[in-house]
């Protein structure tokens, strides 16, 4: 079932019926599209994802079944031909190499339903119209995975906090910048009284792509 799934995710992403399936999913919703008979079942883009959800009844097995919808639906702002070059470039990177499918299934099992499969959908649309390299592709995918999407709420406030303010600005949240430092957005200077945390280049890029928003 698993190989299976990978292969028709890759098959999914470059189709040019993606669109077609996210306006399935915009309109019938995703629960409705896995769970209601008809038609939409029969289409060769959703039949093994409906399977997976159905296959055991298992809530992780469903779970994952609406994080690859969620992915698809967002993956579809971008064109046909810029998602085939996506996978082409995939294909060439370490890590990827061989197993494109495979480990797009592996970072959308890891993820949280909450907004996560969209920042991720969003972070390939980037690379696949040349945003970021593929080194900053795979530094964002792990700091959205490891990085709870409720503790990125204040990132973008604290980033365009002046420098002289930002330790009074931490200290308000000293969670949230623990946790983007555990996954590289952040980064602290040292010093006295634990040093003041600096905005990374990897978290600028992070807002520059709007995935916080």
């Amino acid at each position: 079932m698993f190989k299976k799934l990978s292969n028709e995710l890759t098959r999914t992403v470059k189709s040019a019926e993606l669109g077609g399936l996210a306006k399935e999913v915009a309109e019938a919703g995703i629960d409705a599209l896995l769970d209601q008979d008809g038609f939409v079942k029969d289409l060769p883009l959703v039949g093994s994802v409906v399977a997976l959800a159905k296959v055991g009844a298992s809530a992780r097995d469903r779970l994952l079944a609406k994080k690859i919808l969620r992915f698809l639906e967002s993956l579809s702002d971008i064109d046909e031909k810029e998602r085939a070059e996506m996978l082409e470039k995939l294909e060439q990177s370490e890590g990827f190499r061989g197993q494109v499918g495979e480990r797009l299934l592996e970072i959308l099992d890891g993820l949280s339903i909450d907004r996560q499969p969209e920042m991720v959908a969003k972070t390939f649309a980037a690379f696949a119209r040349g945003r970021i390299s593929d080194l900053e592709l795979k530094r964002l995918v792990v700091a959205i995975e490891r990085t709870p999407p409720h503790e990125l709420t204040g990132a973008r406030a604290y980033a365009e906090t002046p420098e002289d303010a930002r330790i009074e600005a931490g200290r308000s949240d000293p969670m949230m910048l623990l946790a983007l430092q555990a996954t590289g957005l952040v980064a602290t200077s040292g010093g006295y009284d634990g040093g003041v945390f600096h905005p990374t280049p990897l978290l600028e890029k992070f807002l520059e792509l709007d995935l916080d928003r």
